[in-house]
């Protein structure tokens, strides 16, 4: 059954009311604040039978009627399943102390809203004194605190304390009275847990002297490794927490895009968990009705945080409701922005979404002003992040006077890693360092606590049935060999579909090609020397070697030897995959005019790394000359023009490779001669 935002209902009394009203004291107020409905209501609503999930009550306005507004008219209850078997869909049971609390109308229909949570915890609670001034005098000053004491017992005989609650026949003293709650943390309309640490105040007039507390900052709090995407993001979360004396621009939505394990997930929590309003959800296999519910609900709270995980997964090409669920993302988008423009008390949106890909993955129609119109991207991780993640990861488990120098180490060589990648290496690291400490014998009996210092901590009385832990060991190669075996446990997602083993091809599987097995046997041996004894002979050594011949002459095999025989990983690139990974896209974004032959005379002397950046120039160049034709900049060229694909003309390669400077001279080849000469 899929899960609904709201459901409309009636109130009715609930059926045991009748023994509560017979009831005298606090005691008969416990679970007051349920909003008892069907089975299946509940489910819609939760997607479990789960008692106690958080909801708001809002009153629903007839068109043409006068509105309070939505921030007044919402009233916060709990969800529960009713006892009551016969109860229909459309009504819902509510105690009658609540009822009156709340100002509900049995003759009214009120939208029930599910929340995301369980209520929160009920810090500060102000009681007014409504005993009739006939019957008993004034709280002198100093009974204030006795009272008080009293009410505080009385509370916590409770579950949840809301604002207009009654509790009768408070004693003390052979004085009875009547106290009604106020506020609850500051506010009129909210419904808290009672805890022991719940404080008890009472004001003697119905004026309440407690302000209602400023909703929590809407701010992401710094990430290792994210610091400029996270002020990015929080420049656009500033802006939609403020309401605007001229509201005429909206708002809009952002997306996050970035690839597998860059923590658009990990931000979206950090987002939800700032705790500025409710945070609506909207997830992948969601349909279009369900989209247009959320930011219907949206309507009733005031704040409101609206959260998207795999846009991309939720919009798929591939699916049959596409068009409809796109529909229903911009009429949700649209209808916040009109509502910001054409009321002042309107509430509150942050809409924030991921993808993989801003571009790619988004229609035009969704990256329109006032819906997805701006992007962050969460990039992959350099040596200075992942050296920042790594560091925030590994405080606990290694040596303060290790950790620099095995931090550096492992950062520079999780090249292909994300940040999910990361924190799954650091966690095996960590259960391996816990291995080796047991089998090493490490564990001190007077310590009680693993620190980032490795000093041990004195144990106490109530640390007794505490699992002991070890104090970390100083040395560095303690910790070396266990961060070469996590290593080879974690892969980096990026390489788990590629196969490292070379294909099993030997030397002796290739015949005729004996001068070129000894090129590469020595081409091996000299870039496994160290890089200071080959600069004695060569100021700069090279960094590959190119195989060229006809088609079919074996090169490829001869490498897949090479990798076999010497223990090296194999990677095989076709050479348009430089362009472009599908295979035949490469060549089908070259013009006809495209002459390979005088290519490669102007490529003499440039490096092969200089003819994939020369490329992926021309490509920019074919882009942008694509683009400036779509918008009407230069109408009527030939090439791209009329909005095609953007090939690569002769023009686009000859002129980026003009702009590459060439690194490899006669000079430099005839010293690589020179040296070749000495090993024959």
């Amino acid at each position: 059954m899929a899960v609904k935002q709201f459901i409309e209902v009636k109130f009715r009394p609930a059926t045991a009311e009748k023994a509560a009203v017979a009831a005298s004291g606090p005691a008969n107020l416990k679970g007051a604040s349920r909003v008892q409905i069907r089975k299946d209501s509940l489910i819609e609503l939760t997607g479990s039978v789960e008692n106690g999930r958080l909801c708001y009550i809002e009153k629903i306005v007839p068109e043409g009627a006068a509105s309070e507004g939505p921030a007044r008219a919402r009233r916060e209850a709990v969800l529960w399943l009713t006892p009551d078997p016969n109860l229909g869909r459309a009504v819902a049971k509510v105690s009658r102390s609540f009822q009156e609390a709340a100002g509900l109308n049995y003759t009214d229909t009120y939208r029930i809203v599910a929340a995301e949570s369980a209520p929160e915890v009920a810090n500060d609670v102000v009681f007014e004194d409504i005993t009739p001034a006939d019957s008993t005098s004034p709280i002198q000053a100093k009974w204030m605190a006795s009272w008080v004491a009293n009410l505080k017992a009385e509370l916590d005989m409770l579950d949840l304390v809301f604002p207009g609650m009654v509790l009768k026949d408070i004693t003390f003293m052979r004085q009875k009275r009547t106290f009604a709650v106020r506020s609850v943390n500051g506010l009129q309309h909210n419904d808290c847990r009672v805890v022991p640490e719940t404080n008890c105040t009472i004001t003697a007039t119905a004026e309440v002297a407690a302000t209602p507390r400023p909703p929590p900052s809407l701010q992401v709090a710094a990430i290792e490794g994210l610091e400029e995407q996270v002020r990015e993001l929080n420049c656009f979360l500033r802006d939609c927490s403020l309401r605007w004396a001229d509201s005429s621009l909206g708002t809009s939505g952002l997306v996050l895009q970035g690839g597998s394990g860059t923590g658009k997930s990990m931000v979206l929590d950090r987002i939800a968990d700032t705790g500025w309003g409710a945070v609506h959800r909207i997830r992948p296999t969601d349909k279009s009705t369900a989209v247009a519910d959320i930011f219907k609900a949206c309507r009733v709270q005031p704040r409101n945080i609206v959260l998207i995980d795999d846009l991309d997964k939720l919009i798929d090409k591939e699916r049959a409701n596409r068009s409809t669920v796109i529909n229903a993302l911009a009429d949700g988008l649209d209808a916040v922005n009109t509502d910001l423009r054409s009321n002042k008390e309107a509430p509150l949106v942050a809409v924030v979404a991921a993808c993989r890909d801003y571009i790619t993955s988004i229609p035009e129609d969704l990256r329109r002003n006032g819906r997805f119109e701006m992007a962050v991207l969460l990039p992959p991780l350099d040596a200075k992040r992942r050296h920042a993640v790594i560091s925030s990861l590994t405080s606990g488990f290694i040596h303060q006077d290790a950790r620099l120098e095995l931090i550096s180490n492992l950062s520079e060589r999780t090249h292909a890693y994300n940040g999910c990648d990361l924190c799954k290496l650091v966690l095996m690291t960590r259960r391996l360092v816990l291995d080796k400490m047991a089998l090493t014998g490490l564990f001190a009996p007077d310590v009680v606590a693993v620190t980032g210092t490795g000093v041990a901590k004195e144990p106490k009385e109530e640390d007794n049935n505490q699992q002991q832990q070890p104090s970390l060991p100083r040395d560095p190669a303690f910790y070396r060999d266990v961060l070469e075996a996590a290593l080879l446990k974690v892969r980096p997602t990026a390489m788990q579909d590629v196969n490292l083993k070379p294909p099993p091809m030997r030397w002796d599987d290739i015949s005729g090609q004996d001068t070129v097995k000894r090129e590469l046997q020595l081409a091996v041996d000299m870039l496994t020397r160290p890089l200071e004894e080959l600069q004695a002979f060569i100021s700069t050594p090279p960094k590959g070697f190119l195989l060229y011949g006809p088609p079919g002459c074996s090169k490829t095999m001869t490498a897949q030897a090479m990798a076999t025989e010497c223990g090296l990983n194999f990677f095989a690139v076709k050479g348009a995959e430089l362009l472009n990974m599908y295979v035949g896209e490469s060549e089908r974004r070259l013009d006809p005019d495209v002459d390979m032959s005088r290519l490669v005379e102007l490529t003499k002397g440039n490096s092969g790394a200089e003819v994939v950046s020369a490329c992926h120039e021309a490509g920019t160049m074919a882009y942008q000359r694509w683009i400036g034709a779509l918008k009407g900049e230069h109408a009527g060229e030939g090439g791209s023009g009329g909005g095609g694909d953007a090939r690569i003309s002769m023009l686009d390669l000859e002129t980026a490779i003009a702009g590459q400077r060439k690194l490899i001279t006669a000079d430099m080849l005839q010293a690589y001669a020179d040296w070749e000469r000495q090993f024959r």
